[in-house]
């Protein structure tokens, strides 16, 4: 069964590879909403592997929703995160994404259809984490780097905008919290909260004589999250609310229009463990409940992940 399902998403993995000569995605959810390895008590290393799509044709003027289809956005990533556990409660953990992108704008002539793919920006994440009680507590510092591509241009040879690259060109710190605490009675069943924020830098670099920098952003996130055996297998439920704000685009240190916003998002999960404790494969989706965004955007419509995750505790020494 686990190797079915490895061969699934690995599938999905390359299928995202190839069709990069046919289609590609665009900014919406960020890279560093992956971040976080399930917690682990012991010295392990952690490993997974997803396919996420991002569909975004819904079409947004502040916070009013336009009856307009000429303009669509979807983005693909695939996505490997590795990492390392020591017993002294430190981690650390590394993801890498393949993105690609694609935007479509139907005019009076025709359709303007805008594609990328490549490299997104890797980064690499320290964290401590501290279980009281019913409760574990993790802080951490991310590291993004300017990886990738930032030079795509379309048919015409134009160098197409920053926010459709596949990385931003910039080097970006993300302080990271996360908690999760074990409901008393019912220790299956748990709720869990994480922040991130993203402080972006510059990329001096964009186009000649111009910088450009992407807003900075904060993510907050509470759910609840339980676990049961049904049909005899193990199985893993979820539901939260994610709050995501950001702050706008600049060029040259001016204000980039149409650039920023604040969204909450409802997601919902649902993993089935192919080795209890070891191996699992989860599927879940986003659905917006608020959109407030800065002038004509594209925003969410839903979001797809399918991932396979494994762990491997290491040997201890004996003696």
């Amino acid at each position: 069964m686990i190797k079915k399902a490895f061969f699934f998403v690995l599938l999905l993995f390359l299928l995202n590879l190839y069709l990069k000569g046919q289609t590609c995605c665009s900014g919406g959810v960020p890279i560093s909403n992956s971040l976080g390895l399930p917690f682990s008590s012991k010295s392990s290393f952690q490993a997974s592997v997803s396919y996420d799509y991002h569909n975004l044709n819904t079409l947004f003027q502040e916070k009013e929703r336009l009856e307009d289809k000429s303009r669509e956005r979807e983005t693909h990533t695939s996505l490997i995160q590795l990492g390392t556990v020591f017993n002294n409660g430190l981690s650390f953990e590394t993801l890498i994404p393949y993105i690609i992108q694609e935007r479509k704008i139907a005019t009076t002539i025709g359709t303007d259809i805008a594609r990328t793919s490549g490299l997104g920006n890797v980064l690499g994440l320290v964290n401590y984490q501290k279980q009281i009680k019913y409760s574990i507590l993790s802080v951490g510092i991310g590291l993004k780097a300017p990886t990738g591509s930032i030079d795509n241009r379309n048919s015409l040879g134009i160098l197409l905008n920053a926010d459709l690259q596949p990385r931003t060109g910039s080097w970006d710190v993300l302080p990271v919290f996360r908690w999760v605490r074990s409901l008393k009675n019912k220790p299956n069943t748990s709720i869990y909260s994480t922040v991130i924020a993203a402080v972006k830098g510059t990329d001096k670099e964009y186009q000649q004589g111009l910088s450009y920098k992407f807003g900075n952003e904060q993510q907050l996130t509470l759910g609840l999250s339980s676990q049961q055996y049904f049909l005899k297998s193990l199985w893993n439920t979820g539901v939260g609310l994610r709050f995501r704000n950001v702050q706008k685009n600049e060029t040259n240190g001016q204000i980039v229009s149409s650039t920023g916003g604040r969204w909450l998002l409802l997601n919902g999960n649902i993993g089935y463990w192919l080795i209890p404790e070891k191996s699992n494969l989860t599927i879940s989706a986003d659905i917006p409940v608020y959109n407030g965004i800065n002038g004509l955007q594209n925003v969410p419509t839903y979001r797809l992940n399918c991932s396979i995750y494994c762990l491997l505790n290491y040997k201890e020494k004996k003696k």
